[in-house]
């Protein structure tokens, strides 16, 4: 995160020596779709575009103040390093989120399970595709638990393996139904 600021405020300085208003709002359209599109991908492509567009978008609100570049590193430094030492000091892990959502998981194919073996109540099967969406949604929460234990600590993760059967298990039913 504070790698991709500082990099957006290098490409935005650049842009600041050479730029017209027009190249600018060109500029702030691309950072707009770059930090779209690699959140989820290439989170520090998405950090330089989201900085490119903070600045520049405040930038055209109030050209007289010029780019606010040392404020915008700072505050991402200050806000890291408290994020840093929170961690530390308040951890939160996934085990203590995974009862919860094996249950919510659990809840979401039984649903789903149930609204297969019923008859359909509409012609477009509208509660059966809501099930099936809410029982996706639940699969990729406890994805995303397996994902992110795997940088925890290893005296706190969560067991992969148990994890995995019931990623496994559920993944089947959803193919099957």
């Amino acid at each position: 995160r504070v790698l991709g600021t500082l990099g957006g405020c290098v490409v935005v300085l650049a842009l600041s020596t050479v730029a017209t208003p027009a190249m600018l709002f060109v500029a702030f359209l691309f950072a707009v779709a770059v930090s779209h599109a690699f959140l989820t991908r290439r989170y520090w492509l998405a950090a330089i575009a989201s900085t490119v567009m903070a600045l520049l978008q405040s930038h055209a609100l109030d050209p007289a103040t010029g780019f606010a570049i040392a404020e915008r590193a700072g505050d991402t430094v200050v806000g890291a390093a408290f994020a840093w030492g929170f961690s530390y000091l308040l951890p939160s892990w996934e085990r203590d989120a995974l009862p919860a959502v094996v249950r919510a998981t659990g809840v979401a194919l039984g649903d789903y399970t149930a609204s297969v073996l019923r008859p359909s109540e509409t012609p477009d099967n509208v509660a059966q595709r809501l099930a099936r969406n809410r029982a996706h949604e639940a699969l990729g929460a406890l994805a995303g638990i397996m994902q992110r234990t795997a940088v925890e600590p290893r005296r706190v993760r969560v067991s992969e393996d148990a994890l995995s059967v019931l990623l496994d298990h559920g993944r089947r039913l959803m193919a099957d139904a």
